[in-house]
């Protein structure tokens, strides 16, 4: 089911405070637990709309979850992040490698490509001055690989959240290329009525199966579409080996799953995000180094 206040409800973006508070007496009345004693998917369903309703019967609330400044529980969002805030090299340059995860080696040894070292004989005494650079360096090095093989799935979850985009296998590819655009996502997992999972499906599926099928497509449920051998995760797993999971399937989404629940979904942007903050890191920490300030 979708987290989106708007799906829960049943409602339209531009449905009336009115056409709102009707919808949720609606469910809420056919939801209600007292109708319904020990039913635990109803009771969590009326929780939801309650939930829902928490926010779009607030005007307030409404205006800035519409706005994207607070999320479907409420809680505040962080600033969207985007590749190019972590580009800052020349335009042209910012994205010369196609080559999967290979761009992200240790920053020593572009640092030192950039810088210009070389086997030549007259730069001996330069290198010689870098080697020893690199022996007093070498704790460090090896402290930053242990660091980064020890960093696990739930590490990059605290930051990401828990929150993943589901939906029922009678949904209709329609109504997926909906929920991705409300949602903000690229992936949407189907799940049963346990919360099992399915399969997922992603804007590339669809565009596939359009172009294979043609709009007809659009009506036809989920299930003819999706991928229904998930690749997953548990939290505890290093995020390298993630790396090479995605890497090698050619996979851009992976949901996370402990005691066969669903508790999450990282992708290969949040891979690479968090990459990217730890190079910007050893960067740094190799600048001061370099100054003498480390």
């Amino acid at each position: 089911m979708s987290h989106n206040p708007y799906h829960i409800l049943g409602v339209s973006k531009d449905a009336t405070q009115a056409e709102i508070k009707k919808a949720y007496r609606k469910l809420a009345k056919a939801l209600h637990p007292d109708l319904s004693p020990g039913d635990k998917r109803k009771a969590a369903e009326f929780q939801k709309v309650g939930a829902a309703y928490d926010i779009l019967g607030d005007p307030e609330k409404r205006r800035r979850f519409d706005a994207g400044e607070i999320d479907a529980s409420g809680q505040e969002k962080p600033e969207r992040q985007y590749y190019r805030q972590y580009a800052g090299a020349d335009p042209e340059q910012r994205y010369h490698s196609t080559s999967g995860f290979d761009d992200f080696g240790d920053v020593s040894d572009r640092a030192r490509h950039y810088a210009g070292y070389t086997d030549n004989p007259a730069d001996k005494g330069r290198d010689r001055a870098v080697a020893a650079t690199d022996r007093s360096e070498g704790g460090r090095a090896r402290q930053r690989k242990e660091r980064r093989s020890k960093m696990t799935v739930r590490s990059l979850m605290k930051d990401k959240g828990t929150t993943v985009s589901t939906t029922s296998p009678k949904t209709t590819v329609q109504e997926i290329m909906d929920q991705l655009e409300i949602d903000e996502v690229s992936a949407v997992v189907v799940t049963d009525e346990d919360h099992a999972i399915l399969g997922i499906v992603s804007g590339g599926d669809i565009l596939r199966a359009l172009n294979q099928r043609g709009p007809a497509t659009l009506a036809t449920p989920v299930t003819e579409v999706m991928t229904t051998e998930v690749l997953t995760c548990n939290a505890s797993e290093p995020l390298s080996k993630v790396y090479e999971l995605m890497d090698a399937n050619r996979i851009r989404h992976v949901p996370v799953v402990e005691d066969g629940q669903l508790k999450g979904i990282i992708n290969t942007l949040d891979v690479v995000k968090h990459r990217l903050r730890e190079i910007a890191s050893e960067a740094e920490a190799l600048k001061d180094y370099v100054a003498g300030r480390g």
